[in-house]
């Protein structure tokens, strides 16, 4: 309705998204607007969407990398259902910046303008699709060793049965994750979460992720 030309005429439109945790935001944001729309009142009735192909053997669409989030189809169900408790309250904010459109905070735009122009650079010199790992994320190796530093305590040293040792857990699972960009799977191998099981990772990331979004930090020593 109110469109022109063909399906697929002129260029899709593309928005840069902060991190995984805006990531998930706009998915359920997706997958739930058939119920904002009264159209259905249970998201997987809806025929038109992605949301029963994930964790399933269709190949209509790339479902790794969401399914990398969850892990899991429980864990994904599960979390699919607390978001529509949430529903009322399920809103993305899109920034307008001289570069394009950004999901985020917008204390993050120079950041966002600084990737752009990154990869405006790799356009002039080379294949725009080559993002090679090192530009991206640091050796995880690396980023735990600048968390035990900046925290002034060794990982082994963690007592992740006390409140505090489940924060610093929490803050370092986002670091593996957005620094040096691993998996779910990838960091489930490493000893301090190896206890968790392995659906739990997708939700004490965003859990941590919406605590530091209200400025409740990790005490250092």
């Amino acid at each position: 309705n109110g469109g022109k030309g063909y399906v697929f005429q002129g260029r899709y439109n593309s928005k840069l998204i902060q991190d995984d945790s805006h990531m998930i935001n706009v998915l359920f944001y997706d997958l739930l607007n058939p119920v904002k729309a009264f159209i259905v009142k249970d998201p997987f009735q809806y025929y038109w969407s992605s949301i029963n192909i994930y964790y399933s053997d269709e190949a209509l669409i790339y479902a790794h990398y969401v399914e990398d989030y969850f892990v899991e189809r429980k864990q994904f169900r599960k979390m699919i259902k607390k978001a529509l408790k949430n529903i009322d309250k399920l809103e993305i904010s899109v920034i307008t910046t001289p570069v394009g459109e950004f999901i985020g905070e917008a204390s993050n735009i120079k950041g966002f303008i600084k990737k752009f122009n990154r990869r405006k650079k790799i356009v002039k010199t080379g294949d725009p699709r080559m993002r090679k790992r090192k530009d991206e994320f640091q050796d995880p190796q690396k980023v735990i060793k600048q968390f035990e530093k900046e925290y002034h305590i060794k990982l082994k040293k963690i007592n992740t049965h006390t409140h505090k040792g489940k924060k610093l857990r929490g803050e370092l699972l986002i670091r593996l994750k957005e620094n040096a960009g691993l998996t779910f799977k990838e960091i489930a191998k490493i000893d301090i979460f190896q206890d968790l099981k392995f659906g739990s990772l997708s939700g004490i990331y965003r859990d941590r992720k919406n605590e530091k979004k209200t400025h409740k930090h990790i005490p250092r020593p």
